[in-house]
C-alpha cells in the first residue's frame, strides 16, 4: 500500500508541476527530492521487513509517511517572499579593500582558491595531530575509518564548516570563469575543488557533486542534458555509489549494486524502529528542544565549548536506540531517521507533519533565493543534490546548509556588487 500511495503522490506532484508550466529540470529539487522520496519510502517498503506489527499499526505508520509527503508539498509551494537584497542597495556596503581586489578578478579567484587549500591543509594537519598520524598516512586510510576515529575523539567540525563556506565562493568563481571562457583559471579552480573535496569528504555525495560540476555547468549554460542526466541517475548512479562506497571504507567487491541499493533503504528500517518505540510509549519527547536548543548550538564551535552536548539528531538518537554510534565492525554506524523521525520525537505525529512542512518551506525559500542568481547556478546545483539527500536525514542539517549557502552568496554579492549590478539580470534559472 505504501508503494502505491507514494507513487501516486510523487507522480501527481510531477504532473501538477507540468500542468503549471514548470520546465522539467533533472537537477532541480522538484525532481530530485521526489526521486529520493520514491526510492526511500516507495521502493524501500518492498525491501524493509517491518517489526511484528498489527494491521492497524502498519496502516498508521504508512498514513503518517503519506501525510508527511503532503505536508512537504504544501511547504514547497507555499507563497512567501524571503528577503531579497538589492544589488543597487549593496553598492554602499562594499568594503573598499574588497572593491580593490575585484579590479583583478583572477587574483580574487586565486585568493579564494588559496584560502580553500589553506583550510584543507589546516584540517588535515589537525586530524593528523589528533590521530597521531602523518598527513600522508591519514590520507591512505579509508575515509570512513578516519571519521570513526575522529568521532570517538569528539573533535569539532569548525574547520570543515569553514571549508564548505569558502567552497561556496569557489563554486561561484568556477561558474564565472567558465562563462568567460577563462579555461586555464577554471581548470585551477576545478582541481582545487576536487583535491580538497577528496581530502576532506567522508560521505559519497560531495565527491559525486564535485565530479559532476562540469556537467552541471554545461546543462545550465550550454545545452540541456535532461535525458542523459535521468539515464545517468538510474543507471550510472548506482554503480558510482558502489565504487565510492568501497573507496570510503567498504570491502572492495563486497557489495553488489543491488545489495547497496537495499542497504540505502536502511533509513526506513531505522525509522520504523523509532516509530515502534514511540508507539509503545518508550520515547520521551523532546518537545521542540531540537529546534530551540540543539539546532542553535550547532553554530557554536566545539573548541569554545569542549563539553557541548551532541547536537546532531541522528547521532543523539542512534545512541538512544542502539547504545552507540560504533557498529560491530568498529566503524561509525550512525542511523538516519529522516525528517519524519526527527519531527516525531519532538511533538509526536503532529510534530512530524510540521517538520516536513518546514522542510518544504526552507527548500521553497532557497529555490526563490537562487532563482535569478545565475552566477550561483553551480551552488544551486549542490544545494539541489543535497536537498534530496537530506530527505533521508533531517531538517536541521538542511537548514544549516541552506544558511551557509545563502550567507556566502550574499557575501559574494557584497564583494562583487559593482560588477554584478551591471549584469544583475543577465540570466535566470
Amino acid at each position: 500500500m505504501l508503494l502505491i500511495g507514494v507513487s501516486l503522490l510523487v507522480l501527481g506532484h510531477q504532473l501538477w508541476l507540468w500542468a503549471r508550466g514548470w520546465r522539467f529540470d533533472a537537477l532541480h529539487p522538484y525532481f530530485l527530492c521526489d526521486v529520493m522520496i520514491f526510492a526511500l519510502f516507495g521502493l524501500g517498503s518492498l525491501v524493509v521487513e517491518y517489526p511484528n506489527w498489527s494491521i492497524g499499526s502498519q496502516l498508521a505508520f504508512q498514513m503518517y509517511i503519506l501525510a508527511g509527503i503532503v505536508a512537504y508539498y504544501l511547504g514547497l509551494h507555499t507563497r512567501w517572499d524571503i528577503v531579497r537584497l538589492s544589488l543597487r542597495g549593496q553598492l554602499r556596503l562594499v568594503n573598499p579593500l574588497l572593491s580593490l581586489l575585484t579590479k583583478n578578478q583572477s587574483l580574487l579567484v586565486l585568493l579564494i582558491a588559496g584560502i580553500v587549500l589553506a583550510v584543507t591543509l589546516v584540517t588535515l594537519l589537525q586530524r593528523a595531530r589528533v590521530l597521531s598520524l602523518s598527513p600522508i598516512e591519514m590520507l591512505l586510510l579509508p575515509p570512513l575509518y578516519v571519521h570513526t576515529l575522529l568521532n570517538q575523539e569528539r573533535t569539532g567540525a569548525f574547520t570543515v564548516i569553514l571549508f564548505y563556506a569558502f567552497n561556496c565562493l569557489l563554486l561561484i568563481a568556477l561558474y564565472l570563469t567558465l562563462s568567460k571562457r577563462q579555461y586555464l583559471l577554471s581548470g585551477v579552480v576545478m582541481l582545487v575543488i576536487l583535491a580538497s573535496t577528496f581530502a576532506l569528504s567522508v560521505t559519497r555525495v560531495p565527491l559525486i557533486m564535485a565530479m559532476l560540476l562540469p556537467v552541471a555547468y554545461y546543462h545550465y549554460s550550454v545545452r540541456s542534458l535532461n535525458r542523459l542526466l535521468v539515464i545517468g541517475l538510474f543507471v550510472v548512479g548506482p554503480v558510482l555509489l558502489t565504487v565510492l562506497n568501497n573507496y570510503r571504507g567498504g570491502t572492495p567487491g563486497g557489495w553488489t549494486v543491488i545489495e547497496l541499493m537495499k542497504k540505502e533503504t536502511v533509513v526506513l528500517k531505522s525509522f520504523s524502529t523509532l516509530w515502534e518505540h514511540y508507539h509503545d510509549g518508550k520515547i520521551d519527547l523532546e518537545y521542540g528542544a531540537h529546534y530551540y536548543y540543539y539546532t542553535p548550538l550547532t553554530f557554536v564551535p566545539r573548541f569554545l565549548w569542549s563539553d557541548k552536548p551532541e547536537t546532531s539528531f541522528e547521532t543523539r538518537w542512534t545512541i538512544a536506540l542502539f547504545g552507540s554510534v560504533i557498529d560491530e565492525d568498529n566503524q561509525l554506524g550512525v542511523h538516519t531517521f529522516s525528517p519524519w523521525g526527527e519531527g516525531l520525537v519532538q511533538f509526536g505525529v503532529l510534530g512530524g507533519v510540521l517538520n516536513l512542512y518546514l522542510f518544504g518551506l526552507i527548500l521553497n525559500g532557497a529555490i526563490q533565493f537562487f532563482k535569478n542568481r545565475f552566477y550561483a547556478q553551480l551552488l544551486f546545483f549542490n544545494l539541489s543534490v543535497l536537498s534530496a539527500t537530506f530527505i533521508r536525514t533531517s531538517v536541521q542539517t538542511f537548514l544549516f546548509t541552506a544558511i551557509i549557502y545563502i550567507v556566502m552568496t550574499i557575501f559574494f554579492e557584497k564583494l562583487m556588487a559593482h560588477r554584478l549590478y551591471a549584469i544583475s539580470l543577465g540570466g535566470t534559472r
